[in-house]
């Protein structure tokens, strides 16, 4: 900002500081232009600067850490794993497995059907219906309805 600038280094030069009208000769800005510009500048503030004097809070309490996991979050997507582990309970091993291996569930990555066929010793298709057949057995199943309902 020129204003700043020019008033930094006239303090700087003269050790004292520049008056409104001397500035307005330097800088080619109407009074209330000038008035604008010295109420935009605020200077800066240190985070352990209080908010409150009743409460000891500073503005670094205020910032938000955004590598923290949000409790809430964290509290939500526990219980949705934890009762999603429970619906893939009700399946065979085998449809539990291509499920999970599919949709990156329980910790595993996510593979595509050669993938799985070729570890399980049976062809793309052959996953392909298994994982069809097991969704069909989750989306049937009213007790995984009621498990499932607050997150569907």
């Amino acid at each position: 900002m020129k204003v700043r600038r020019i008033t930094d280094a006239y303090g700087q030069t003269y050790g004292k500081d520049i008056t409104d009208e001397e500035l307005i000769k330097t800088v080619p800005i109407s009074k209330e232009d000038l008035e604008i510009v010295r109420n935009m500048d605020l200077g800066v503030a240190s985070l352990d600067t209080y908010i409150n004097l009743e409460e000891e809070t500073t503005l670094i309490d205020m910032l938000e850490d955004p590598k923290a996991v949000n409790p809430e979050e964290e509290f939500f997507r526990t219980e949705l794993e934890e009762k999603v582990n429970e619906a893939l309970k009700t399946l065979t091993v085998r449809e539990r497995e291509v499920i999970e291996r599919r949709f990156a569930l329980c910790g595993r990555e996510h593979e595509t059907l050669e993938e799985i066929g070729r570890d399980v010793g049976i062809t793309k298709e052959g996953v392909r219906q298994i994982e069809h057949k097991a969704l069909r057995k989750l989306r049937r199943s009213p007790g995984i309805r009621r498990l499932l309902y607050d997150y569907i």
